[in-house]
């Protein structure tokens, strides 16, 4: 299993789950697919989350997360 390390800040409090609901929200929303391809398999209380994203390639998740590092890319 290929695995990359993301930091995110979610405004959302953890509290009774708000700020997980929060960060599948943003990412579902980010990436163009339906909430219910956005999954925290692991870390629910935890700060530290292992997230499944279903629908897209690794390269395309991180296309659409960090835009600004392929726009980097095509000008070097």
């Amino acid at each position: 299993m290929s695995q990359e390390t993301l930091r995110l800040k979610i405004a959302a409090p953890p509290q009774k789950g708000r700020a997980n609901r929060e960060l599948v929200v943003f990412l579902s929303q980010r990436l163009g697919l339906k909430r219910n391809s956005v999954e925290i398999l692991s870390g629910h209380t935890a700060r530290n989350k292992v997230i499944r994203i279903r629908g897209l390639s690794k390269e395309e998740v991180l296309k659409r997360l960090l835009p600004q590092q392929g726009a980097m890319n095509r000008l070097l």
